[in-house]
C-alpha cells in the first residue's frame, strides 16, 4: 500500500516520495500507473488527434501543392485508435527513461549519490502528475472538440498556433509541467544528496534544454515546410 499512497503524496509531498523510494525503490507501480492513465487518455481524444492531422495535411497541400488523398491516409480504424493510445503510453516510458538516465549522469558529474533505480522510480512518480494533467485535459478537449486545450501562458495568446515555434514556448509554461518541475527538484534533492541550488540548476536546465529543443524542431519544421 506504501508504493499506491506515493501516487498521492508525490502531487503534495514530493519530498517525502524521495524518502520513501530511497528506501523502498519500486518502479512497477508508478511506470505502470503512468501507462494507463497515458493510454486512456490518448485513446479518449484520438478522434481530434485525426482531425488535428487533417488540417495539418491541408495546410501542406494548401502552402506546398502536395497531392495527399487525406480522408484515405488518415480513415479512422479500430488499430489506428488502439495504437494511439498505445504511442502516448509508450512515448511517456521513453521519456520516463530518458529523463531518469539524464538526472542520474549529471547527479554523477555533480557528486550526487543515488541510482538508476532510485531515479527511475521516483520520476516515474512525477510522471503520475502529468499523466494526471493529461487525464484532467480529455474533458475539455472533448468539450472544445479540440486537441488544442491550453493550461498554460499559451491560454493568454489564442491567436498564436499551439504547435508553433512560440506556440511551444509559451505552452512550456503549463501547470502541470511546472508542478512536475517543481516536485522532480525536491525528490531528487532528497535522493541524490546534492543542494537545493544544484538541484534546482540540473532539473530546470535540462526542462530548458527539453523546451529548446521542441522549439528547435518546430522552427526547422517550418522551414521545411514552408
Amino acid at each position: 500500500m506504501g508504493y499506491l499512497r506515493n501516487i498521492g503524496l508525490v502531487f503534495f509531498s514530493p519530498s517525502q516520495v524521495g524518502r520513501n523510494v530511497s528506501e523502498r525503490p519500486n518502479w512497477v507501480i508508478p511506470i505502470v500507473t503512468v501507462l494507463i492513465v497515458m493510454f486512456v487518455a490518448s485513446f479518449a481524444t484520438y478522434t481530434y488527434q485525426v482531425e488535428y492531422q487533417k488540417q495539418a495535411m491541408q495546410r501542406l497541400q494548401r502552402d506546398r501543392g502536395v497531392d495527399i488523398d487525406i480522408d484515405s491516409y488518415l480513415k479512422p480504424t479500430l488499430t489506428k485508435h488502439v495504437f494511439s493510445g498505445v504511442a502516448g503510453a509508450l512515448w511517456a516510458l521513453v521519456m520516463i527513461v530518458i529523463g531518469s538516465s539524464a538526472l542520474l549522469g549529471l547527479s554523477a558529474i555533480t557528486g550526487g549519490t543515488g541510482g538508476f533505480r532510485r531515479l527511475l522510480c521516483f520520476f516515474g512518480y512525477v510522471w503520475v502528475i502529468g499523466a494526471a494533467g493529461n487525464l484532467a485535459k480529455v474533458p475539455l478537449v472533448l468539450a472544445k472538440k479540440s486537441i488544442d486545450v491550453r493550461t498554460s501562458l499559451g491560454a493568454f495568446a489564442p491567436g498564436v498556433r499551439f504547435d508553433s515555434p512560440t506556440g511551444l514556448l509559451l505552452n512550456s509554461a503549463d501547470i502541470f509541467s511546472i508542478w512536475m518541475v517543481v516536485a522532480t527538484v525536491m525528490g531528487f534533492k532528497v535522493i541524490t544528496g546534492l543542494s537545493a541550488r544544484k538541484s534546482v540548476a540540473i532539473v530546470v536546465g535540462l526542462y530548458a534544454l527539453y523546451v529548446a529543443l521542441k522549439v528547435i524542431g518546430a522552427l526547422v519544421s517550418s522551414r521545411i515546410m514552408g
